[in-house]
């Protein structure tokens, strides 16, 4: 059962604030204020009071994420609506303030920085190169094969080069044919499905029930895409603390070349090796700064 609460964020129009609106600061270049609007939608995934993703079924995951798709659609259409947002937070630690199993959608009139930025780079490279950094970042990946968990014909599953939090996993369609989410065919989702569920429940192997989020990353709405959709799971095994916030940079205490050996291993317990040809190089034990293609981490 998917159910969906919708509610109104105030809708005004998108237009500076004028002083007499918001005080004496309103409208002073060193203070910057806009008015948004949009709408916040939560998706009730199942009747019950189960709370994680690895209590539901491939069959309930499927439906939520064809809920999903189609709210997306809607959303589109309205006047005003540039972007979307689709997160699933589990765990108090990771933001969940309700304890059955739910996720939201927020879609707003403004584009946030950070996918106006992944917009950019996407583009520019594309300029540049002719060919599609989304594209270009996964070859990469698999070319190294280290962090690659596991790969079917359609999506790969792995722990990004960069990634923003330890056992971080990304899934990410291996073509750009269908680019955008809400456009995928009934039979993608029931396999994207599946991948997640054995994502989450390898996580789960490695790590105990941790809290931690479910990001869908979506190019925005009317604008050429630059970027195909692909999903995050990021358990929070760390907590933001004065260097991330001085440095908008975290800090993740576990490398994901490691991470993909534990996690191939609890999915697959036969298979700790990259899936990739040869054996995997010996990495650095030294600390390493790393930077990802487009942030926020493309």
């Amino acid at each position: 059962m998917n159910e969906r609460l919708q509610g109104l964020l105030p809708a005004r129009p998108a237009q500076p604030l004028r002083p007499a609106e918001s005080g004496s600061a309103a409208g002073s270049p060193c203070l910057p204020a806009w008015p948004i609007f949009g709408q916040h939608d939560v998706v009730i995934e199942c009747p019950d009071s189960r709370s994680r993703l690895t209590e539901l079924s491939t069959a309930e995951v499927a439906a939520v994420l064809r809920a999903w798709q189609l709210r997306l659609r809607q959303l589109s259409q309205l006047p005003g609506i540039t972007q979307a947002a689709v997160f699933r937070n589990q765990g108090a630690a990771a933001g969940a303030s309700l304890r059955h199993a739910h996720s939201q959608i927020i879609a707003t009139a403004a584009t946030m920085p950070s996918i106006e930025e992944r917009h950019r780079r996407a583009t520019r490279h594309r300029l540049l190169t002719g060919r599609d950094l989304v594209q270009d970042w996964l070859d990469a990946e698999r070319r190294d094969a280290r962090r690659i968990v596991r790969e079917t014909p359609d999506i790969a599953c792995l722990c990004p080069f960069a990634s923003r939090s330890a056992f971080q996993l990304r899934l990410v369609p291996l073509s750009d044919r269908i680019p955008r989410f809400e456009d995928l065919e009934c039979s993608f989702l029931a396999t994207l499905a599946a991948e997640l569920r054995i994502a989450a429940d390898t996580l789960e192997k490695c790590l105990g029930t941790t809290a931690g989020n479910l990001i869908l990353l979506l190019p925005p709405f009317h604008q050429e895409v630059s970027f195909r959709w692909m999903i995050d799971l990021l358990p929070r095994t760390g907590q933001a603390a004065g260097w991330e916030y001085l440095t908008d940079t975290e800090i993740v205490t576990e490398l994901p070349e490691d991470a993909a050996v534990q996690l191939r291993s609890a999915m697959c317990p036969d298979l700790t090796e990259p899936p990739g040809p040869g054996a995997a190089p010996e990495f650095p034990t030294q600390l390493e700064w790393r930077a990802d293609t487009a942030r926020g981490n493309l």
